[in-house]
């Protein structure tokens, strides 16, 4: 059997070492502290399971040979996985990295997922290593495995959250009745069945189109009202891609939506005023495709910008536009500032400000004949 440096003993590493070693291989594992010994030692195969992308630099550049592959399951970034593949070849060995999927109880059972980039020879030593401990899905390179690896925690993250949050809501009743209709929906079918996967290879056909979304968010928020307050971004940000699609599939709106800004150059803001008017092009989309904008809209003489036959809008009439319709349209607003009336000798030592505070009690009143009016309570 082959002999394997195992790089790393936190719950992956000792893992691996623990697989390995039921298998027949020779493990020379640690931590922290001893690895020069690991790596002094005669290597076949050494697996990297530390915390950083950038420890795994720091750790090869410390190596003054290593002819032997190196197998990476450290989460890291795809720039600092190059680095680590370009010196694992300048020490004369070879690198497969990307992370996996899954975690210590799996490789234990050699069940895990790794993710590695370039592929590894199934008949080499490296890619019986990697036979012991499950599966690999192969990669052209270990930037693109790792981007991978990194978008499958942001998508897990995301599902746990908005799921924590369900779960929340949903105290008054049995959780196996959530997680039953869970199960039996779109949610809990095959990443490959998703809709949004669906759609993503195909023309979209899905027949939840995005009018229907955005009603459906909108009664979410108001069945549970917490969720705008732990999820306000967010639901903010689905609510402006959701709005993109009218009356195509919500899929395709949110597919647009990932396209677009795919698109941008990093973080770099060629044009500021363009970036401003496509945010408030976007707010203002998400806002009026409410059935009750029009109302709004009317309220306050903006028709204009709500049937597009104003020829010279304003970004100012945009923006007056957006704070109207949050205002009378989000259950959460902010408060009105207290007011207080001025006394008669406060005008004469502020000249130009009688009546101003008449002036916003009676458009906070305004504003409230008005949420009435369309059902915001």
């Amino acid at each position: 059997m082959y002999t394997v440096g195992v790089l790393g003993q936190g719950s992956i590493g000792r893992s691996v070492a623990t697989r390995l070693q039921t298998r027949g291989f020779t493990v020379r594992a640690a931590g922290r502290e001893n690895r020069r010994s690991v790596l002094a030692a005669k290597l076949d195969v050494l697996v990297l399971a530390l915390t950083r992308g950038d420890e795994c630099v720091e750790q090869l550049d410390e190596v003054e040979s290593l002819s032997v592959a190196v197998i990476d399951l450290t989460t890291q970034t795809p720039a600092s996985a190059r680095k680590c593949a370009h010196r694992a070849g300048q020490l004369g060995g070879t690198y497969h990295g990307g992370g996996l999927t899954r975690g210590g109880r799996e490789l234990e059972d050699g069940a895990a997922v790794l993710l590695l980039g370039p592929p590894v020879d199934p008949e080499s030593p490296a890619g019986q290593v990697v036979a012991a401990l499950g599966r690999s899905i192969p990669f052209p390179g270990p930037d693109s495995a790792a981007l991978a690896k990194l978008l499958h925690n942001w998508v897990l993250l995301v599902q746990q959250w908005a799921a924590a949050l369900a779960i929340g809501q949903f105290a008054c009743c049995d959780l196996d009745l959530l997680v039953d209709v869970l199960s039996s929906g779109t949610v809990g079918r095959p990443v490959s069945e998703w809709s949004v996967v669906r759609d993503a290879r195909r023309n979209p056909e899905s027949t939840y189109l995005s009018r229907l979304a955005i009603k459906d968010l909108t009664e979410l928020e108001r069945a549970a009202p917490a969720l705008p307050k732990s999820a306000f971004l967010m639901l903010r940000t689905l609510r402006e891609d959701v709005a993109l699609g009218a009356e195509r599939p919500f899929t395709e709106a949110l597919l647009q939506a990932s396209s677009s800004s795919s698109n941008l150059e990093g973080d770099i803001v060629t044009d500021p005023e363009e970036q401003i008017w496509q945010t408030y092009g976007r707010r203002l989309a998400a806002l009026s495709a409410d059935p009750r904008a029009k109302a709004v809209f009317a309220h306050y003489h903006l028709e204009a910008l709500a049937d597009g036959s104003g020829d010279h809008v304003r970004l100012s009439d945009v923006a007056a536009a957006i704070h109207h319709l949050e205002n009378a349209l989000e259950v959460e607003r902010a408060p009105l500032p207290e007011v207080c009336l001025m006394e008669p000798g406060d005008i004469g030592r502020h000249p130009g400000f009688d009546g101003v505070e008449l002036e916003v009690l009676a458009e906070e009143e305004h504003l409230l004949r008005l949420r009435k009016a369309i059902h915001v309570e």
